[in-house]
């Protein structure tokens, strides 16, 4: 189900299909360009997801001990050589922008 909060008073709700990863509605609409909505899953029954299928960089991936530790160990090896690295503030950016959470607060 997709709502639109146009306004309070002409709030709508209407009903689609995700179709490879969009919303499809069943219905034609004709909401502004930039409406903010909500969608929500109309069903008791999730489907099949086997979280070890993931990357292990994904958010969602199992956490691995193991594989973390390389990863830090990694990051201290290449300080340790000198590499390059970018300030705190720039990789959060870097990631707001990557991840589309929008703009970093001003400090």
């Amino acid at each position: 189900m997709v709502k639109s909060h146009c306004s309070k008073e002409n709030d709508m709700t209407i009903t689609g299909t995700v179709r490879n990863g969009a919303i499809v509605p069943d219905e034609p609409h004709s909401w502004p360009e930039g409406s903010r909505v909500t969608v929500s899953l109309e069903t008791d029954e999730w489907p099949e997801f086997d979280v070890s299928d993931l990357p292990p960089d994904h958010p969602m991936a199992p956490y691995d001990r193991d594989t973390e530790v390389a990863l830090v160990l990694e990051a201290i090896a290449g300080l340790e050589r000198g590499e390059p690295t970018i300030p705190l503030r720039q990789a959060f950016e870097d990631l707001s922008r990557k991840h589309g959470l929008g703009p970093m607060p001003a400090e």
